[in-house]
């Protein structure tokens, strides 16, 4: 498996950019949907990124504890959007984040960064492009819960940034390669 690792802020250009990396590839895609529809504004982006993606390409919207068995099973090629949504997603279904004493905190932190491990690790997809969220140049935030999920996206980027043959920063809509390279065609 080829593994690809596209970061950036905000509307940097990430997702776009994934996208146009899988259009090279002759077989079947399959798009990791990792946000859930929670209010109206997500819904309206739910929606834009749908009208966006090929209608040829199959769309896993499930169960964030679900996505490495349905990676695993995938033939082909797969985009996951966004591995910071997927993380969320992933810690909030198993903790109160706010209430936890720093021992169980390292404890479901161990666990969310196992299973990124074992993300990169997938046997499924010839190739996989995963788009994550550069979230610590900012501002350290003011809550622990912020300051735990920054600090946990940190590691989960540097996990996957390890395993990627690939790893791209996306700033202002511009590539900026720091492990690997472009494609050849």
């Amino acid at each position: 498996m080829r593994l690809t690792l596209v970061l950036g802020g905000a509307r940097s250009g990430k997702s776009s950019f994934a996208k146009k990396l899988m259009e090279g590839y002759k077989g079947p895609v399959t798009f990791f949907a990792t946000a859930r529809a929670k209010d109206e504004e997500m819904k309206r982006r739910i929606s834009l990124h749908k009208k966006e993606r090929p209608a040829s390409w199959d769309t896993w919207e499930g169960n964030p504890g679900d996505l490495i068995e349905h990676l695993n099973a995938v033939k082909g090629a797969a985009l996951i959007d966004c591995l910071t949504t997927w993380l969320s997603e992933f810690m909030f279904d198993r903790c109160d984040m706010e209430n936890l004493s720093e021992d169980d905190w390292d404890e479901v932190q161990g666990e969310l960064l196992s299973n990124v491990e074992m993300l990169c690790k997938t046997k499924g997809p010839e190739l996989l492009v995963v788009v994550s969220n550069e979230i610590g140049n900012g501002v350290v935030p003011a809550s622990l819960m912020g300051r735990r999920f920054r600090d946990l996206q940190g590691r989960a980027n540097q996990i996957t940034a390890l395993y990627a043959d690939d790893v791209v920063m996306m700033i202002a809509g511009l590539p900026l390669w720091l492990k690997g390279g472009m494609p050849s065609s």
